[in-house]
C-alpha cells in the first residue's frame, strides 16, 4: 500500500493523477511566467546596451585610421593651390601663423604617408 499523506489518509491513484496534474499544471504557468519575466529583463539589458553603444559613439576617440584621414585631407590642403593663392594675395593667416612652406619643411606632413 500507499503511505499515508500529512492529511491523515491514503490517496488511491485516481486521486494522485489529479493531484499531479494540478502541480502540472502550476509548474507549467511558473515556468511561462518565469520565461515572460526573462525575456523582458533580456529586452530590458539590450535596449541598455545600445543606449550606452549610442552614447559612447558620440563620445569615443578617433580610431587611428580616422586620424590617418584627417591628416591626409590636412596635407592636401596644405599644398592645395588655392590656399596658396590666397596666402600669396595676403589673408590673415599669412601674418598669424606659419606660412605654408615653414609647416611643409616642419616633417609634419611626411609624418603618416611613410
Amino acid at each position: 500500500g500507499l503511505p499515508p499523506l500529512p492529511l491523515g489518509r491514503a490517496l488511491g491513484m485516481d486521486a494522485l493523477a489529479v493531484v499531479a496534474e494540478g502541480i502540472r499544471e502550476a509548474l507549467e504557468t511558473e515556468q511561462e511566467s518565469l520565461l515572460g519575466l526573462i525575456a523582458e529583463q533580456l529586452q530590458r539589458f539590450e535596449w541598455e546596451d545600445e543606449r550606452r553603444t549610442s552614447a559612447n559613439a558620440c563620445s569615443r576617440e578617433p580610431s587611428t585610421a580616422e586620424l590617418q584621414v584627417l591628416v591626409r585631407k590636412m596635407q592636401e590642403l596644405a599644398v592645395s593651390p588655392s590656399l596658396r593663392s590666397l596666402t600669396i594675395v595676403g589673408s590673415p593667416m599669412h601674418d598669424h601663423s606659419m606660412s605654408l612652406e615653414d609647416f611643409a619643411s616642419t616633417g609634419f606632413p611626411q609624418f603618416i604617408s611613410g
